[in-house]
């Protein structure tokens, strides 16, 4: 039941997760027994854009010129909208696996959010960085001893996988001979799991094939509505809706897990008018293409 896209739930003629802002909780886990990892000031922020298209075979999968953009925004916006905040950036050659794990050992970051590519096999999933891979069993220890209140990992099946994406029935209604159950069918193979264990507070993913651009238009409104204020579960619902018709079905893919209370920000929510000039002002400065 946890892997259905419940946000696509039609109702009154729109998807609930366009007329209400819905958010997930981890099966078989309360946020009070997670606990709570409050957003310090000033903000620490990492911002990993393009990195997966370096050595180690990871350029056969191409250069993510959006995400590598969408980091440039992100970065403008925390920078704008936080005061004080520090942000560091990674992408392409900067970001490798030993700097991924360096900074998440010691940054001690508010935010973490990655854009690059991440794909899952059949017992976990794992984001391409520029020398080679991360699995997400490595990541889930990391995140244990220094969680960050918001991680948003925008990029393929970061969330879940959906129920119906496993290949074979068998791994999860066994044969008829009777055979167990395999495992690996029963898996979300996803990162939210582990990131709620972990106790991070807020969670962004996917649990969709999404492509770089749509990723890229729908985050930099997400980081626009929580810097104005707004809850995690009500700045995606903002974003999804504020990204336009060429990329709206791709903003269904996204989802919350987490506090659905968590906000970036300590202020009242701002006018959507203010997260739209926040936005532009953001655009502007890292040259985001007019028009896109």
């Amino acid at each position: 039941m946890a892997r259905l896209p419940w946000e696509w739930l039609w109702l009154r003629g729109r998807p609930l997760a366009t007329r209400n802002a819905p958010i997930r909780h981890a099966p078989g886990m309360t946020n009070a027994a997670r606990g709570r990892r409050a957003v310090r000031y000033p903000l620490r922020a990492l911002v990993v854009g393009d990195a997966g298209s370096g050595d180690g075979g990871a350029d056969t999968l191409g250069r993510l010129h959006w995400a590598d953009l969408e980091a440039h925004v992100i970065e403008r916006l925390i920078r704008d909208g936080a005061r004080g905040a520090t942000v560091t950036r990674l992408s392409r050659a900067s970001a490798t696996h030993a700097r991924l794990i360096h900074e998440l050992e010691h940054g001690d970051y508010d935010v973490i959010h990655f854009g690059g590519h991440a794909w899952f096999d059949d017992r976990e999933a794992y984001f391409v960085l520029w020398d080679g891979t991360m699995l997400g069993s490595e990541l889930a220890p990391m995140l244990s001893r220094r969680p960050p209140a918001l991680l948003v990992l925008d990029t393929h099946y970061t969330a879940f996988v959906l129920a119906e994406v496993d290949v074979d029935p068998r791994q999860r209604f066994g044969t008829q001979g009777g055979s167990a159950i395999h495992a690996a069918g029963w898996s979300s193979r996803g990162f939210a799991e582990a990131a709620m264990r972990a106790g991070v507070t807020a969670f962004v993913g996917a649990f969709g094939n999404v492509t770089d651009y749509s990723g890229a238009v729908l985050s930099v409104q997400l980081y626009a509505h929580l810097l104005a204020g707004r809850t995690v579960a009500e700045a995606l619902r903002l974003a999804r809706l504020g990204t336009g018709a060429s990329t709206f079905e791709q903003g269904l893919f996204y989802t919350t897990f987490g506090c659905a209370d968590f906000s970036l920000v300590a202020l009242q929510p701002q006018p959507d008018r203010v997260a739209a000039r926040m936005l532009a002002a953001a655009k502007r400065r890292a040259r985001w293409p007019r028009g896109a």
